[in-house]
């Protein structure tokens, strides 16, 4: 076998090894988003989408404020 070969062989496996084993930081935001993914899922669409586009447009606002200066 080609060294190419052999280092994209050792490159997969590495690549495999990282996905299956988040790292600490991953884990810890998977944590943090699991209450805010169930307090999402409580929320009524309307309450939901009235939030959603509140903060588009509060978002929108101050990028166009900012945009002068």
């Amino acid at each position: 076998m080609n060294t190419s070969f052999m280092q994209e062989m050792r490159d997969l496996k590495k690549a495999k090894v990282l996905l299956e084993n988040p790292g600490f930081a991953i884990k810890a935001i998977n944590h943090i988003g699991k209450p805010i993914e169930f307090a999402i899922e409580k929320i009524d669409s309307e309450t939901l989408n009235r939030a959603t586009t509140t903060a588009l447009r509060k978002s929108l606002d101050m990028a166009i404020a900012t945009m002068g200066k």
